[in-house]
C-alpha cells in the first residue's frame, strides 16, 4: 500500500525550498549591487569611454568623397554633353591575368559599366601613388587621376596599351579646369563647395 507523505514531510520540504529561493535572490542582489558599484567606478574614472571614443573618418575618406562629388556633379551638368557615369567606389581591382591588385579612393566606368574601371582616382596624403601606374596598365584603365598636395596630375593609357602619359585635361571630361576642380576640393567647406560648384558647372 502507498504510503502518503506526512504533512510535516510536506511543510519541511517548503519551507526548504523557500530557503533556497531566499538564499539565491540574496545573492543575486548583492552581484548587481557590486556590478553596478563597479561599473559606476569605470565610468568615474573615465574609462568606460575607451570604446565610445569618435574615430574622427581620415583625410582620404574625406577628400575621396569630395572629388567624388565633383566629377558626378560634372557629369550631370546641364549643357553639357551627357556622360553616363556608372560610380564603381573603392572596390578592389582584381585581374586573374595579371595577379595584381589594389583598390582606388574613387572608379567610374563611363558609357556603361565594365569589369574595370576607364577613370580610377587616388587622394595621395603622403609620399607615393605614382608607381601604382603600372598595376593600373596591367588592369588597362584608361584614366588614372592622383590628388595630392591640393592638386591634379592625369593620366592617360597609352594607345598600344603600354605606358601612362601625363595630360593637362581628361579624355572623358575635355572641358574641364581640372585645376578649377581642385579649388573646389575643401572637406571642411564641403557643403559651400558643392553648391559653388553645382552653380559654375551648370552656369
Amino acid at each position: 500500500m502507498e504510503q502518503k507523505p506526512s504533512v510535516v514531510r510536506i511543510a519541511r520540504i517548503g519551507i526548504t525550498c523557500k530557503c533556497f529561493l531566499a538564499n539565491r535572490l540574496i545573492a543575486f542582489l548583492r552581484l548587481n549591487d557590486c556590478l553596478r558599484q563597479k561599473l559606476g567606478n569605470y565610468k568615474k574614472n573615465g574609462q568606460g569611454q575607451k570604446d565610445c571614443r569618435y574615430v574622427p573618418i581620415n583625410g582620404i575618406h574625406l577628400r575621396s568623397s569630395s572629388v567624388s562629388d565633383a566629377v558626378i556633379t560634372l557629369a550631370q551638368a546641364d549643357g553639357c554633353d551627357v556622360i553616363d557615369l556608372f560610380s564603381c567606389g573603392s572596390a578592389t581591382c582584381k585581374s586573374a591575368a595579371t595577379e595584381r591588385g589594389l583598390e582606388p579612393d574613387e572608379s567610374f566606368c563611363i558609357g556603361e559599366r565594365r569589369a574595370f574601371p576607364d577613370l580610377a582616382i587616388e587622394v595621395i596624403v603622403t609620399r607615393g601613388g605614382i608607381d601604382k601606374l603600372e598595376v593600373y596598365q596591367g588592369l588597362q584603365v584608361a584614366e588614372v587621376w592622383f590628388y595630392q598636395n591640393e592638386k591634379f596630375s592625369l593620366y592617360r593609357l597609352k594607345s598600344e596599351g603600354f605606358g601612362y602619359d601625363a595630360m593637362p585635361r581628361s579624355q572623358f571630361f575635355p572641358h574641364l579646369d581640372i585645376d578649377l576642380m581642385a579649388e573646389h576640393i575643401e572637406p571642411n567647406r564641403e557643403p559651400e563647395m558643392v553648391r559653388a560648384w553645382r552653380k559654375l558647372v551648370n552656369s
